[in-house]
């Protein structure tokens, strides 16, 4: 046993020591609950108290085969747990991985690292860690917006957009794109939904001037990318990306913005792109173990899912296409890239491009620290105002 729980990982040890050490209490108490139980049976039966310590001894001499089956069996239960638990927690990973299925614009090494990320958080939370230990609370206040005073004095309130009589006249409001780009809001980082909201609300605020959206993101889901490309194009106020990472959806947002700001030389930008992901063994599990009746004037309908279930994915090929025709037309719309027919196609093509390499094909206009960002949003709402 002790062998079993050396021979393992830092943060698998815990979880399965944490595991262990909770069925071990249980089946505890279980079984000294039978042992009491059985000792007070066999009082009454031989009218003979007995004392309740000691018991145990007395108990397996009594009745070694009813009251051994018993624990014996709770004891393997508590041994074996850890296992169990173990094949729970691998059934709930292939759940989560069906999370992926579904339109994406992101950059595919970013999304597996916050896949890895998710899952890590997990497992700690099964091995018992609390939030607050694993610090999801300090990366949503973390994510959270602020703003800074004309003077350039920051005010660490995100909600004080919503709240023009507290606002400093000339403030600059700072808004934060960071992780996957999810509509909703998740453990650690507010949704789009909620980032629009603010946004809407710094337009409504008439002590905003204007508003920096500091980007840290591979992108996320298509839907999302659309919703804040939609909410930047809706400005009364000039607003500019500083970003760190920005691709794909996260830099089809960035590319509806005034300016774009790389935060440093290693920053990147582009993934331009497209994908689709689906869970095979998902896919051969509902295939096996489902069967889809479909109106016979409905013969469309999930053509693609109905295709890839035998096999042929050419459909989804073409959605994504479609997609890919649509993403690259709109950042075209609206940034202004450099170079030659060929290059630009290459800058369209998905790939992501560092700083320097980004602001040679258009996709970036200023590489700079955060006083450059602030310094700009303020001459962009001086130009507004003249």
């Amino acid at each position: 046993m002790v062998f079993w729980l050396l021979t393992t990982t830092k943060e698998e040890k815990a979880r399965r020591l944490a595991t262990f050490n909770i069925f071990s209490r249980k089946s505890g108490i279980l079984c000294l609950g039978v042992q009491f139980l059985y000792t007070r049976y066999l009082s009454k039966k031989t009218q003979k108290p007995r004392p309740t310590s000691g018991l145990l001894l007395y108990t397996i001499q009594k009745s070694s085969t009813y009251y051994g089956i018993v624990c014996t069996t709770l004891y393997i239960i508590t041994f074996l747990a850890p296992y169990l638990w173990g094949m729970l927690d691998f059934s709930n990973r292939k759940i989560d991985e069906l999370i992926i299925s579904g339109v994406w614009h992101i950059d595919q090494t970013f999304g597996i690292e916050v896949l890895n990320q998710y899952l890590h958080d997990l497992m700690l939370r099964q091995s018992g860690f609390s939030v607050n230990e694993i610090g999801l609370s300090e990366r949503r206040k973390a994510n959270a917006g602020l703003v800074y005073a004309a003077d350039s004095t920051p005010i660490n309130d995100s909600k004080l957009i919503y709240n023009a009589q507290l606002t400093p006249a000339n403030s600059i409001a700072v808004l934060k794109l960071s992780g996957a780009m999810r509509v909703n809001d998740g453990l650690s980082s507010s949704g789009v939904e909620s980032l629009v909201r603010d946004f809407r609300a710094a337009y409504q605020n008439p002590n905003i001037s204007s508003i920096i959206l500091e980007i840290n993101s591979g992108g996320g889901e298509a839907t999302a990318g659309a919703m804040m490309k939609n909410v930047i194009q809706e400005r009364n106020k000039p607003v500019i990306s500083y970003a760190w990472m920005a691709g794909s959806a996260a830099y089809l947002a960035a590319s509806a913005t005034d300016e774009i700001i790389a935060a440093t030389e290693g920053a990147q930008f582009g993934s331009i792109g497209v994908l689709f992901s689906l869970d095979k063994k998902f896919l051969e599990y509902y295939t096996e173990n489902n069967m889809d009746i479909y109106a016979s004037k409905s013969p469309d309908k999930n053509a693609a899912f109905r295709a890839a279930q035998e096999g042929d994915f050419s459909k989804y090929v073409q959605m994504a296409d479609q997609h890919a025709a649509v993403f690259q037309k709109e950042v075209q719309s609206m940034r202004p890239l450099k170079g030659s027919e060929s290059k630009i196609q290459s800058t369209l093509n998905g790939a992501m491009f560092f700083a320097e390499d980004a602001k040679s094909r258009g996709l970036v206009d200023n590489i700079g620290n955060f006083n450059l960002a602030l310094l700009r949003a303020q001459r962009w709402a001086k130009k507004k105002r003249m």
